[in-house]
């Protein structure tokens, strides 16, 4: 099945896609979390995965939609229409792998009065659609894999940041006890590795849990390490009548 290519109102439109095609699939095909990735879809349920005659249910701009599923081939097309207020339209997607990754194609057709009435803006209106919709698969499937990319390339730049913050706190703390010095060089050899780094939209990776580098240097045991380190001084200062100010 294909669009009407008689139709008043027909837009077609792809995007390169850098994730595995697997993966593109099967955010595409999973109608209940379109909302979660999807800003213009406001609630969408379907009964299972889709199949050949499966029909489910989205709203988006107001629009109540009913769509069947005219033809599925995983991963590589799917074919769904159905009416919404007078407008019949027919969506085709197809998904074709390349060598430098997949290449999202998208076709729909509309057509019945209130397209026939308004074709101009109708027409304007499935543009902005279809290429909203796959920037945001495109956002969605790349971001997908980011975290374990991530961690792999950030394991040895976190530890040296770890290190880091031990040479600080042993500079800042020149009379602390041997013994709570290695307690800390321990919380930093035992410090989670890059299984706990995840990504921050803008900010590039840090440690999970940790908000804020630049004012909190210390995270997760590294961050109790200090904390135990400071207390100890701010112990012997108050014995001694000190005012060493610990800088964190």
């Amino acid at each position: 099945m294909d669009i009407n290519n008689e139709a008043p109102v027909i837009t077609r439109d792809e995007i390169l896609i850098s994730a595995p095609i697997q993966t593109i699939w099967d955010i595409q095909t999973n109608v209940p979390a379109w909302p979660s990735w999807q800003p213009d879809v406001d609630n969408a349920e379907a009964e299972g995965p889709l199949a050949a005659g499966s029909v489910f249910r989205w709203q988006t701009a107001g629009l109540d939609i009913t769509s069947t599923v005219e033809e599925i081939d995983a991963p590589r097309r799917v074919v769904w229409g159905g009416p919404a207020q007078g407008i019949v339209a027919v969506h085709v997607w197809t998904f074709d792998e390349r060598g430098d990754g997949v290449l999202v194609h998208t076709a729909e057709s509309w057509e019945g009065d209130p397209v026939t009435a308004q074709p101009e803006t109708m027409q304007a209106a499935l543009d902005g659609s279809l290429r909203a919709w796959l920037e945001n698969l495109k956002r969605t499937a790349e971001q997908s894999g980011q975290p374990q990319i991530l961690a792999a390339e950030t394991e040895s730049e976190f530890v040296k940041k770890l290190e880091g913050w031990r040479k600080v706190a042993k500079k800042a703390l020149p009379k602390v006890d041997s013994d709570e010095t290695k307690r800390m060089d321990t919380a930093v050899n035992n410090a989670p590795g890059p299984g706990r780094i995840r990504p921050r939209p803008g900010r590039g990776s840090i440690p999970e849990g940790h908000q804020d580098q630049d004012r909190h240097p210390g995270c997760g045991v590294v961050g109790q390490a200090l904390d135990r380190e400071a207390s100890v001084v701010q112990g012997r200062q108050g014995r001694h009548g000190g005012h060493h100010q610990i800088r964190r």
